[in-house]
């Protein structure tokens, strides 16, 4: 009668160790998954002097409903297209412009990333709406205040380099670019895909090298999840207002 007694004991207390093991593995993997976004996006090997600028503003493009970022080398913008005639464009690039004055609510461990990475903190890009590099159609974007050039992604970065920072991606993918009303050859992208897709690296079939990565993609909803500690809404801004 013991020996029954004591397989059904373990019987019942396995399942309940496997329960709790799963769970904890779980969490273990959404905070490394943040940990991963945060290196990636503060690695000054991947990215140039105004990139900060941008992770401080990533919050505020998602407030203003972009889902999407592109960063290219001298070039950072929403995803959203707008026509020539939209109101749309010059109001959203107003909005943005309001929610940067609104504390971005950056988790403790970025704001040290950042300033690690980059001691010296830089403010020369303001929102603008205007047409982008890539298709030259309209975005609400960053644009430099001065005559240069604003620098984002890191020049020549390559596919070798990537790896060597991030590691292999979690996704490799190809997908044709939208060219809004370009008439010439689909530009077709190879995508690289790291943290749950909230950070993506492209490669061009059109570039001179194929090794270079072309642009970078970012999730605003994923990564203000890992970056902030809360989203920002309409009422920061009132909040904002009142306390002027």
């Amino acid at each position: 009668m013991k020996r029954v007694k004591l397989k059904l004991l373990i019987l019942i207390v396995i399942p309940l160790v496997v329960s709790e093991t799963s769970w904890h593995q779980s969490s273990a993997m959404q905070e490394t998954q943040d940990a991963k976004i945060i290196r990636i996006l503060t690695n000054p090997s991947l990215w140039q002097k105004d990139f900060p600028t941008l992770i401080k503003s990533i919050n505020s493009f998602e407030a203003i409903g972009e889902k999407k970022i592109e960063v290219y080398q001298n070039d950072a913008l929403g995803s959203r297209k707008f026509e020539p005639q939209d109101t749309g464009l010059m109001r959203e690039t107003s909005e943005l412009r309001s929610y940067l004055t609104v504390d971005p609510r950056l988790k403790p461990q970025v704001t040290i990333a950042i300033n690690s990475a980059w001691p010296q903190p830089l403010d020369t890009v303001t929102p603008a709406g205007q047409s982008a590099l890539s298709d030259g159609s309209l975005r609400v974007s960053l644009a430099s205040k001065t005559i240069v050039e604003p620098q984002f992604l890191a020049p020549g970065l390559t596919l070798t380099a990537l790896r060597e920072q991030n590691g292999e991606p979690e996704s490799i993918t190809r997908e044709v670019a939208d060219a809004s009303d370009d008439e010439r050859r689909p530009l077709i992208l190879t995508l690289y895909r790291y943290a749950n897709g909230a950070i993506t690296f492209a490669t061009s079939d059109v570039s001179p090298n194929p090794e270079v990565i072309d642009r970078a993609i970012l999730d605003t909803e994923k990564v203000s999840s890992a970056i902030s500690t809360r989203p920002l809404e309409l009422k920061d801004l009132r909040q904002l207002r009142r306390n002027r």
